[in-house]
C-alpha cells in the first residue's frame, strides 16, 4: 500500500494558515497578546468655522500646536470695521440665544460657551481681530501657555469675537455682544 504524504501535508499548511495565532495560551516575552497596539493620533491642528448668531460662515479659526504654545490663526469677513476683542472660552458650543451658566436668566448669543478661560500666566483673551473698511480681518497670535490637547478637552473650547470697540467707551463698560463663535472639539 503506498501512501501520499502530499495531501495530508497540504491540510496542515491550510489549516495553519487560518490560524489566528500560536495554538497555546503563552504570551510574548513581553506579556502582551501580540496585538499591535497604536498610541492615539493627537492632532496637531484643528480647523473650525468662524459663524454668526443666524449661522452664516464668516471665516475660519484655525489652532496649531507648536512648541510654545496653539498658534491661533483667524480669516474673517462680514463683520463691521474696528477692534473686535477675542477670547477663548470654557466650553466649545456655539449656540445662539443661550442661556448663561452662571445666571440662566441671563439670554445671549454664544452664552453656552461659559466663561473666560484664564490660563496661569496670560488670560484666554487674544489681540483684537482689527477689521478694515472691506469688513476683513486676519489675525495670527500664539497662547503660550496652553497646548491644543487642552483645548481639545471633554467640553471643548470656543473662540469668541466681540463686538468692535468703541474708543470713546469707557475701558471697563459694559460686556460686548458676541458676534462670531468657532467651536474647538476633538
Amino acid at each position: 500500500m503506498k501512501c501520499s504524504l502530499v495531501p495530508a501535508a497540504a491540510a496542515v499548511l491550510v489549516l495553519a494558515a487560518c490560524s489566528n495565532g500560536p495554538m497555546s495560551d503563552e504570551r510574548s516575552a513581553d506579556g502582551s497578546d501580540g496585538e499591535v497596539t497604536e498610541p492615539p493620533v493627537v492632532p496637531v491642528e484643528v480647523t473650525s468655522e468662524l459663524t454668526d448668531p443666524e449661522g452664516s460662515r464668516l471665516g475660519t479659526a484655525t489652532f496649531t500646536d507648536t512648541a510654545t504654545g496653539v498658534e491661533v490663526e483667524l480669516d474673517a469677513s462680514g463683520l463691521t470695521t474696528g477692534a473686535h476683542p477675542v477670547g477663548l472660552y470654557g466650553v466649545g458650543i456655539c449656540e445662539p440665544a443661550s442661556a448663561s451658566a452662571a445666571d440662566p436668566g441671563l439670554i445671549g448669543d454664544f452664552f453656552s460657551a461659559g466663561d473666560l478661560i484664564v490660563f496661569t500666566e496670560d488670560p484666554g483673551d487674544l489681540p483684537s481681530l482689527v477689521v478694515g473698511e472691506e469688513e476683513v480681518g486676519r489675525l495670527t497670535s500664539l497662547v503660550s501657555t496652553s497646548n491644543l490637547d487642552e483645548l481639545l478637552d471633554e467640553d471643548g473650547t470656543a473662540l469668541i469675537i466681540h463686538a468692535a470697540v468703541d474708543p470713546a467707551a469707557p475701558a471697563d463698560g459694559p460686556l460686548r455682544s458676541r458676534v462670531a463663535c468657532a467651536e474647538i472639539s476633538g
